[in-house]
């Protein structure tokens, strides 16, 4: 099971890499957004991976009779996020990219 959510992240993270900017501009990214988005989506498409093991697991834990557990690993992973954005973004000065790297790290 495991290597098939790795096996699935990998060719997510491939299409995305060759389709990224026609992605981001068919959800409606201008001229004006598109080079900080094309940067937030290259990290994020590096995590793809982590992301869906993330996903996974935690349906696997809720799944199991779990459920305060899985809310926990949500909320960790929540509030990880929201103390690592402005850490990354305003104090490291990594802008959108500390943001991505924030999302990953917090997955």
């Amino acid at each position: 099971m495991m290597t098939l959510k790795k096996s699935w992240g990998i060719i997510l993270t491939i299409i995305g890499f060759i389709f990224k900017e026609d992605i981001l501009w068919a959800f409606g990214a201008s001229k004006h957004t598109i080079s900080y988005a094309l940067d937030y989506l290259s990290i994020y498409l590096i995590g793809t991976i982590f992301v869906l093991v993330s996903l996974g697991m935690n349906s696997f834990i809720n799944s199991q009779g779990f459920a305060k557990v899985g809310m926990m690993t949500v909320l960790i992973g929540a509030v990880l996020n929201i103390v690592l954005d402005p850490l990354f973004i305003f104090v490291l000065h990594m802008n959108v990219k500390g943001a991505a790297i924030a999302t990953v790290i917090s997955q």
